[in-house]
């Protein structure tokens, strides 16, 4: 029998106090519209934030502060790292290379 992976889930909120939120099922590379996320709390799978759009490529992966790492269960303040998120995808077998130091740029899996 198949059975599916199962979906990665994070939820990210405008408001730490409040309810008003977005759910979100894969990467974004502009969090940057018209709200600022500001709290992030994950269901399933591994976050990387990004301070800047486009997973910090511009900026040749930024420094160290420049992004943040958060796995399940995480509930963190995202307010220095609400640029970009990539969603790591499980696999059982691979390596993840990023374009620049510090997770930045395009991705190969």
């Amino acid at each position: 029998m198949y059975s599916s992976s199962p979906v990665m889930s994070i939820k990210l909120y405008v408001d730490p106090a409040s309810d008003l939120l977005e759910e979100f099922t894969d990467s974004c590379s502009n969090l940057q519209t018209d709200v600022q996320f500001k709290r992030a709390v994950v269901t399933t799978g591994t976050w990387i934030f990004y301070t800047y759009p486009n997973y910090n490529t511009q900026e040749a992966g930024g420094t160290s502060s420049n992004y943040k790492i958060l796995n399940p269960g995480a509930d963190e303040d995202i307010s220095s790292v609400n640029g970009s998120m990539y969603l790591v995808m499980d696999a059982t077998e691979g390596i993840l290379l990023f374009e620049h130091s510090y997770y930045g740029g395009t991705r190969e899996v």
